[in-house]
């Protein structure tokens, strides 16, 4: 459920995350990561 998890921009949401924080593409990035650091 985590990995489709997305801030809501709502008048009751005092400090939603920014965009490049939301949880959902944290695989994708955690394997870029990986890559990058590959000899």
């Amino acid at each position: 459920m985590i990995l489709g998890c997305r801030a809501v921009a709502a008048p009751d949401v005092a400090h939603p995350r920014p965009a490049p924080c939301w949880p959902d593409d944290a695989l994708d990035l955690a394997e870029a990561l990986l890559m990058f650091a590959a000899p």
